[in-house]
């Protein structure tokens, strides 16, 4: 946990450090990730290990986050971090009477993604609406609808489809719907898909009968258990 900054760690991946620079002026986005072709593991331009945190983007995210470049070259230079992953939505929240639209929603993930560019680092945007089972085709046509064209051609952002769509209910056409509807608006982005929270027989076999080539296809699958140990393999 990274209590100066609030932020939880995403990943615990041992690999190898960023090298600490300066930001000085605009920089240039960082080059597409790649896939390792060897590990198979989604890795920076240089060929890093991703090594990030998690990110709220709500209106009570405090001031000393995302909307700071200093946050942002803290996680790189204190935390050793190249991406940050920004949980973004549409509509509500439970617990919290905030509503999300879509001119909200390009505004702050504006900031988030040319913060992430000046620090020299990456930015998974992850829809975050309708999560953990509740998954919404309307809601989720509506957020790439504004989100996937918009940052298309900026070389440091990921998608991620999205977080948890699924409980049991995961299909292989289910996978391939999302990906054919942000890859026909964001034809060279890097698309994470499933995001897996609890790793199963139906989740892999989804997975698996989703017909992508994921070595050709510049997707991968993401999970982020809470289950430990936990392998896929797909």
């Amino acid at each position: 946990m990274l209590n100066n900054y609030r932020q939880v760690c995403y990943w615990a991946i041992v690999g190898l450090m960023m090298v600490g620079f300066t930001v000085t002026g605009v920089r240039a986005d960082r080059g597409r990730p790649i896939i390792d072709p060897v590990n198979k593991t989604l890795v920076a331009d240089n060929g890093y290990l991703l090594r990030g945190c998690h990110s709220h983007f709500h209106s009570f995210a405090y001031e000393g986050s995302y909307k700071n470049l200093s946050w942002w070259i803290a996680l790189r230079d204190n935390a050793n971090l190249n991406v940050v992953r920004m949980m973004a939505f549409l509509g509500s929240w439970p617990k919290s009477p905030e509503v999300v639209n879509e001119a909200t929603l390009a505004a702050r993930l504006d900031v988030a993604v040319n913060m992430a560019a000046a620090a020299g680092m990456y930015i998974i945007i992850d829809n975050h609406s309708n999560c953990c089972g509740f998954f919404n085709w309307d809601t989720f046509h509506a957020f790439w609808d504004v989100v996937a064209p918009r940052y298309k051609d900026r070389t440091h952002v990921i998608y991620e489809a999205q977080n948890e769509p699924y409980y049991k209910n995961a299909t292989g056409a289910g996978i391939k719907a999302q990906y054919d509807y942000i890859r026909a608006k964001a034809p060279n982005t890097h698309i994470i898909l499933h995001s897996i929270a609890k790793i199963d027989d139906i989740e892999v076999k989804a997975a698996k009968e989703s017909g992508i080539d994921y070595n050709n296809a510049n997707a991968s699958i993401g999970f982020h258990s809470y289950q430990s140990p936990d392998t896929l393999v797909v």
